[in-house]
């Protein structure tokens, strides 16, 4: 039986002259008594976010996430609005953030950066792509909304295996934020600041546990003690910082991860590492991640690492994927990924293996082909955009060269929505 999947999609919303507008919240409420669609806050009241219905079918999911998109984008157009459809605002702004008592105790345990003064500030200026397919079902409690103790481990551990392979590869078709605050800090700028292990600043570089790239898992007792580690580590920053937060139930805990692959209480496998892009780059990587772990799911295959998998990345040989030993993977490939995109050689050669691995031929993988044949991510067209209109390696962005990127991409997702539909 094919994968369930669902999604979510944060969106900056910017003003008639390319600005970041914070009116999420007047949009919420608008949106709900208009259209009776509910969209969800983010850190920064400038973004929101979107949700499918989740099925097993990814044109319905996708078709209900377009609807949505469509039918709102086109309404606030009428109010002097839009949306700026990519991972991060070219230019420098000051968000404005939201006031929760989480985020207080996040803002304490995670410290300041020399760079954004409060990590808590990083959230606001980053939105992102998630997809979710579903767990195996044998491995999942829905009562106590976790995983069984008496769990299937072989196909449990390999499609979760397989989504830490995958990331780098995704990433590298997702990224989206070449600038941040004006900044050119790689081709994937969003998650060099946010995921721990990557970036001195990065808002997860102190306590990498909650927030960076996880290792491998050889049986489901790694899960549980990872879940325990994780919990007692927040458990230990909060009391430190006298604030008593009791994290009891067990789904709760799985809640309290911000590492691109997260196993969710609702019973998935989140893939939360990726950079918000155009619908038809959402569209394309999700079509792949369904592909991948349908494969997994359908031959019963076992995701070893290996170095095997260095030289020859997603080989299958008796009923076996072969993937890069984690060091390399973690080390190596999840920074060339994130710094160079596809114009480094091996990451080209690690997306082109996934892609093949996939066996698909959908039509909705389009914009992974064209990658692949060009290799130019969006990040690259954003930094073709900048230096054609003045920006030059090594100079900040200016605010005037943003609104034109951020008005450009606005009117061309309107025409992406499009596009996408039409691949469905």
């Amino acid at each position: 039986m094919s994968l369930s999947c669902g999604l979510e999609s944060e969106k900056m919303i910017l003003d008639a002259e390319g600005n970041v507008a914070s009116a999420a919240d007047r949009f919420i409420r608008l949106y709900k008594r208009l259209f009776n669609i509910k969209l969800g806050k983010e850190p920064g009241k400038h973004i929101l976010e979107f949700n499918s219905e989740p099925g097993f079918s990814i044109s319905e999911t996708f078709l209900d996430y377009l609807e949505k998109l469509s039918k709102i984008s086109e309404d606030m157009e009428g109010k002097g609005h839009s949306f700026f459809p990519l991972a991060t605002y070219p230019a420098s702004f000051t968000p404005i953030a939201r006031k929760k008592r989480f985020y207080t105790y996040q803002n304490l345990i995670l410290g300041e950066s020399a760079f954004f003064g409060e990590k808590m500030m990083i959230p606001s200026l980053i939105v992102g792509f998630h997809f979710h397919v579903s767990l195996p079902k044998r491995s999942y409690n829905p009562i106590k909304r976790f995983i069984k103790k008496s769990a299937d481990d072989r196909a449990f551990l390999a499609g979760r295996n397989m989504m830490i392979a995958m990331d780098p590869a995704l990433t590298a078709f997702m990224q989206s934020s070449p600038f941040v605050q004006g900044k050119n800090i790689s081709k994937d700028s969003r998650i060099m600041l946010y995921r721990g292990g990557l970036h001195d600043e990065g808002m997860y570089a102190n306590v990498p546990i909650l927030g960076s790239l996880q290792s491998y898992l050889y049986t489901i007792q790694d899960f549980f003690k990872l879940v325990d580690d994780r919990n007692a580590t927040l458990q230990r920053l909060l009391r430190e910082h006298d604030i008593n937060v009791r994290i009891s139930k067990l789904g709760k805990k799985l809640d309290f991860c911000w590492a691109p692959i997260r196993i969710n209480k609702i019973g998935t496998y989140e893939q939360r590492g990726m950079d918000s892009n155009l619908p038809s780059y959402e569209l394309a990587s999700g079509m792949l991640i369904k592909a991948v772990m349908d494969r997994i799911s359908k031959e019963k295959l076992e995701v070893v690492p290996s170095k095997i998998g260095i030289e020859n990345p997603f080989l299958v040989e008796e009923e076996k994927v072969h993937v890069p030993e984690e060091g390399f993977l973690l080390d190596v490939l999840q920074r060339k990924s994130a710094m160079h995109g596809l114009e480094d050689d091996y990451v080209f050669r690690y997306t082109k293996s996934l892609r093949k691995f996939a066996k698909s031929n959908s039509k909705s993988l389009f914009r992974i082909d064209e990658m692949l044949e060009t290799r130019k991510t969006m990040s690259d067209k954003i930094i073709d955009m900048a230096s054609k209109n003045g920006w030059k390696d090594g100079e900040d962005l200016n605010t005037e060269i943003a609104r034109l990127i951020g008005l450009n991409m606005s009117k061309e997702m309107k025409r992406d929505i499009k596009i996408a539909s039409g691949l469905l």
